[in-house]
């Protein structure tokens, strides 16, 4: 079942809006993971006057005896002195909480991560590309939500497919960084940083951006996500170059559609540079994205709403 998100007013989830806003919050840092209080602001604006209100209602949630909101303070082990945001995670205690409440089903919380920016990046970065979605689909009147990749017996949503290095099969667990739901798509998103390598490499030493494709399309082949009930589905990959910058994220994407193996279907796959999507800020519906043959396009998933 998916996590209906905080944002069409016809989520059947009824009891959501009808939640404080404490509890919104702790849900909210279920789904994004590891929110900063910034982010907080930019998905709930509505609900505070600025960030110092989100500050004001998180102390008391973070320090409470429950202790509903763990928060870890990053370093950057290569500029100690640069001042980085607290990061909020949720705990055993909203799990539970928000499992009564909203019906998501408890997972056992993994141990707090390391302080250390490098290994935190990746996640606190993907936020922000999460809440575009949302606020776009939101602002579209689209239905939005996050599909698991746990069922309620705490199994793996996405099957395990095998892929041939021409000599072996090994098996893979397919493991995306979110599924979103848009709509009637479903979007099985990669946020990348500039660190994996791109091309195949060796088939299971390294897991680089083409064995995930090639794990993708298996999964399609398979006829997996269909006995699911995922009818429209979208690879998405948000390209952030080592440089960080556009010229540099672009010339990524460059080589992920030249090395892209020959036995996948490029049209499953669409690629766009972290820094034009964060310029979309709150309405991504716009951008264009390059699909794996080298066509650039709107995402088909907001055209419903354009329609209507």
């Amino acid at each position: 079942m998916p996590t209906q998100a905080i944002s069409a007013n016809n989520t059947p989830l009824q009891s959501l809006f009808e939640a404080p806003i404490e509890d919104r919050i702790l849900l909210s840092c279920h789904l994004l993971g590891k929110p900063t209080v910034a982010q907080f602001y930019r998905l709930h604006a509505g609900e505070f006057a600025g960030i110092r209100s989100v500050n004001r209602l998180l102390e008391p949630i973070k320090k409470s005896d429950d202790r509903m909101l763990a928060v870890i303070q990053p370093i950057d082990i290569e500029q100690i002195s640069r001042k980085l945001p607290h990061i909020y995670l949720d705990t055993t205690q909203s799990r539970r909480r928000i499992q009564k409440l909203f019906g998501v089903p408890y997972r056992r919380t993994p141990e707090l991560p390391s302080c250390d920016w490098r290994f935190l990046f990746h996640d606190v970065t993907m936020v922000d590309e999460l809440i575009s979605f949302e606020l776009t689909a939101r602002g579209h009147g689209l239905p939005f939500g996050y599909e698991s990749h746990f069922d309620e017996d705490g199994k793996q949503v996405y099957p395990k497919v095998t892929i041939s290095d021409g000599q072996l099969v090994h098996p893979i667990q397919p493991k995306p960084d979110k599924t979103l739901i848009v709509g009637d798509y479903h979007l099985v998103l990669e946020h990348d940083c500039g660190e994996e390598t791109v091309s195949l490499g060796h088939i299971m030493r390294d897991a680089t951006i083409a064995r995930k494709q090639l794990v993708y399309e298996q999964l399609e082949r398979d006829g997996e996500l269909d006995r699911l009930g995922w009818n429209k589905r979208l690879y998405l990959y948000v390209i952030n170059g080592k440089r960080r910058t556009k010229k540099s994220s672009r010339t990524r994407i460059k080589s992920c559609i030249e090395t892209l193996p020959e036995t996948v279907d490029p049209h499953r796959f669409f690629f766009i540079d972290r820094q034009t999507f964060m310029e979309a800020e709150d309405d991504i519906s716009r951008l264009m994205w390059m699909r794996g043959d080298g066509q650039v396009m709107e995402l088909p998933c907001w055209s419903r709403s354009r329609k209507g």
